[in-house]
C-alpha cells in the first residue's frame, strides 16, 4: 500500500525481531532509509551488515529519553516519516518529537510492558504504573492524563497513528495478493532474509517464551520438537 514511499526515513523498534527485521528489509527494498533500534551491539552489527539497515542503535546504551533522542537525531537529523513501534518504552518517548509533519505511526507491539502489573487500558494502549519523566510521560511513552509524546499530536502536526491487531486484517486484505506474490520472490532472490532462533526440545518452551521478553531471539523464536523422543508429548493430531 502507501505506508512508505521511496526516499522516506523509517524508524523501527525491536528491529532484530521477526516483525522489525521483516519490515525494515521491505522498507529498504522499497527505497526507504531505515533506522532500527535493538538491544545489543551484536544485533546492531547484524542489522547493518546482514540486513542492510542504514543505521542501528543499541537502546540499552542510551537509557534516558534525552540520550536516546540524541542518538535518534544523529541517525536521522531531518526526522522520521514512518515509525513502526514494537516496543513502546523510552524509545517511543524520545522518537515522538522527531516525527515529521504528516508522519505515520504503526503500533505493532509494546513488549516493554507486556508482563508488567498493574496495567490500565486507555484509547487502545496498555499502560503500567511507573515513575513519571520530567515531561509527565512514563518510560513507556504517554500517560492516560494526556501528557507525554502523544499529546504533541494536537500541537499542529498531522500524525496518523494506528494500532495493528487481528481486526486490522480487513484493512490489509486488498494487499494480500501483492504480498504473497512479492515476498516469496524477495526471499528466493536473497533480498529478504528470514532470521530464526531455534531451541531444541519441548522442555525449552519456557526458556523460549521468557526469551521473547529478554532479547534472547534474533528473528523468529522457534522451539524444535523431536517427536521420536520420549520427552516430547504425544498427540493424536
Amino acid at each position: 500500500g502507501n505506508v512508505t514511499c521511496p526516499g522516506e526515513t523509517v524508524l523501527i523498534t525491536g528491529a532484530a525481531g521477526v516483525c522489525g527485521s521483516m519490515v525494515g528489509q521491505m522498507a529498504k527494498i522499497l527505497g526507504c532509509r531505515v533506522v532500527g533500534t535493538t538491544g545489543s551491539d551484536a544485533k546492531v552489527r547484524h542489522l547493518k551488515e546482514d540486513l542492510g539497515f542504514d543505521e542501528a542503535i543499541n537502546y540499552k546504551t542510551y537509557g534516558t529519553v534525552a540520550s536516546m533522542q540524541g542518538a535518534l537525531k544523529a541517525a536521522a537529523p531531518e526526522g522520521f516519516d514512518f515509525y513502526f513501534d514494537n516496543t513502546a518504552g523510552h524509545v517511543t518517548t524520545a522518537a515522538w518529537p522527531l516525527l515529521k509533519d504528516g508522519a505515520r505511526v504503526a503500533i505493532s507491539g509494546g513488549i516493554t510492558h507486556y508482563y508488567a502489573v498493574p496495567q490500565w487500558w486507555h484509547h487502545g494502549v496498555w499502560y503500567k504504573e511507573l515513575p513519571l519523566e520530567p515531561d509527565g510521560s512514563t518510560p513507556l511513552g504517554p500517560t492516560p492524563m494526556g501528557k507525554g509524546p502523544f499529546s504533541t499530536v494536537s500541537r499542529g502536526r498531522r500524525i496518523t497513528v494506528e494500532g495493528l491487531q487481528w481486526a486490522y486484517s480487513e484493512r490489509v486484505r486488498p494487499f494480500e495478493e501483492e504480498f504473497y506474490r512479492r515476498v516469496p520472490e524477495w526471499i528466493s532472490e536473497g533480498k529478504l532474509k528470514v532470521d530464526e532462533t531455534i531451541l531444541e526440545g519441548f522442555e525449552r518452551l519456557p526458556e523460549a517464551f521468557v526469551g521473547l521478553f529478554t532479547g534472547r531471539n534474533t528473528g523468529k523464536m522457534v522451539v524444535k520438537l523431536d517427536w521420536s523422543s520420549s520427552s516430547a508429548p504425544k498427540s493424536e493430531l
